[in-house]
């Protein structure tokens, strides 16, 4: 099975991330497109932005991101967008558009707050404690968001997982800006 098959059998599950780890160790696919949609591979020179959200993914004391807004990079994915890819105007539209989705939805206690960015060559150099890579990036461009991409965690210990969410936060900017 192609790397795309894989992908697309995962699905949305909350345990996607170790599916697609499971069948294709060793972030494999990274080097092929996983969506039909995508412009190609996500390049290791490439920065990411995470939408951030209010109350969820912030610290209201300190106005810090929280580890919480990595945590989907253990299961379904941490739904990111790649910045060149996509107009900050487009990536400002993508948060305000999911807000309005969770507004009609009933979720009126959350607030898009903007984005932070991290580096795609700094992702893919955190390891887990036996040197393994702790993560994954794929391309998985949507129909209607072909700059959409995926940080997927590789399984290891519980507690080397948490410790690799950790750094995968400090890589990200620590307050969220507006795009």
């Amino acid at each position: 099975m192609d790397c795309r098959e894989v992908f697309q059998k995962a699905g949305v599950p909350n345990d996607r991330c170790s599916q697609i780890s499971k069948s294709k160790p060793g972030c494999s696919c990274e080097s092929e497109s996983v969506s039909t949609h995508s412009p190609g591979p996500v390049g290791d020179s490439e920065e990411l932005a995470r939408l951030i959200y209010s109350p969820f993914h912030i610290d209201v004391e300190t106005g810090e991101v929280t580890e919480a807004a990595f945590s989907d990079a253990k299961d379904k994915g941490l739904s990111v967008q790649r910045m060149a890819h996509a107009t900050n105007t487009r990536i400002r539209t993508i948060g305000e558009n999911k807000l309005a989705r969770d507004h009609a939805q009933g979720k009126t206690d959350r607030e898009f707050l903007g984005i932070v960015t991290g580096g795609v060559d700094s992702i893919r150099g955190l390891t887990h404690g036996n040197s393994e890579r702790a993560f994954c990036v794929y391309d998985s461009a949507l129909p209607d968001v072909p700059s959409h991409a995926d940080v997927c965690q590789t399984t290891a210990s519980r507690s080397e997982m948490k410790r690799a969410r950790k750094k995968l936060r400090d890589l990200f900017s620590y307050k969220p800006f507006m795009p």
